[in-house]
């Protein structure tokens, strides 16, 4: 079985387009569906469970999208956890079976990809594009392939065998947002393969590039990456 996980904290706008996507789906794998709801003080809940009510929701015990996850680990009935956020749009029907021919090679033990964006200006989209396959995926290469020294994942879509997970007792909450994926990823990378493939990019909201900028954003990001990845604790909380 696979289970989608989603976190969502006040996300009424977004989170029917992120399950409607799951829904269309073409396959005949069984999966479940649940939606950890971050003590939302908006009608997500609400409406996730009037308008889909096959979906399970949870109620995280704890603030913060690290929190969620591990409650949704917790909760997972799949051996396979499929990890979105609320924003976040799978791009076709054939998407899952892409994901699963990819999970089932040799040795692999998880997937991410890279996004594409929705909500924002034209230009700022080429912009992105560029940065991922001209600096993100060459630095995916060298620290895996040549360093030898950890991978990439995104936290808006994470696909992680549960038996990995468990070895490694689940999510840390030593960060809740900034460098969470990097700390994940320097506990994974031992268990096996952490694939980052362009097959499986997903669409994601531009929100945070319009509340704080695209660069002051992406420089965050990258700080924090490395903050965590050479002194093992994030730069910004």
């Amino acid at each position: 079985m696979i289970s989608f996980i989603i976190p969502a904290k006040n996300e009424v706008k977004y989170i029917e387009g992120c399950l409607e996507s799951i829904a269309l789906q073409e396959t005949k794998l069984d999966y479940e569906v649940l939606v950890v709801d971050s003590k939302s003080t908006d009608y997500t809940a609400q409406v996730v469970k009037q308008k889909y009510p096959h979906v399970k929701i949870i109620r995280a015990e704890k603030f913060g999208v690290v929190s969620a996850r591990q409650a949704g680990f917790l909760n997972a009935k799949g051996n396979l956890l499929v990890f979105l956020d609320a924003d976040v749009r799978l791009p076709d029907k054939f998407w899952l079976g892409k994901l699963m021919q990819i999970i089932n090679q040799p040795k692999v033990v998880a997937i991410s990809t890279h996004y594409k964006y929705y909500e924002i200006k034209f230009y700022l989209k080429v912009i992105q594009m560029f940065g991922t396959y001209f600096f993100i995926y060459p630095w995916i290469f060298l620290a895996d392939k040549v360093f030898k020294k950890t991978s990439h994942m995104v936290g808006g879509m994470m696909a992680i065998k549960k038996s990995a997970l468990e070895k490694m007792g689940g999510f840390s909450d030593d960060t809740q947002f900034y460098g969470d994926e990097i700390s994940l990823v320097k506990k994974l990378y031992p268990l096996g393969k952490i694939v980052v493939s362009p097959r499986l990019w997903v669409y994601t909201s531009g929100r945070r590039y319009q509340q704080f900028g695209m660069f002051n954003t992406v420089f965050k990001y990258v700080l924090n990456y490395f903050w965590m990845l050479f002194l093992r604790k994030p730069y910004h909380k």
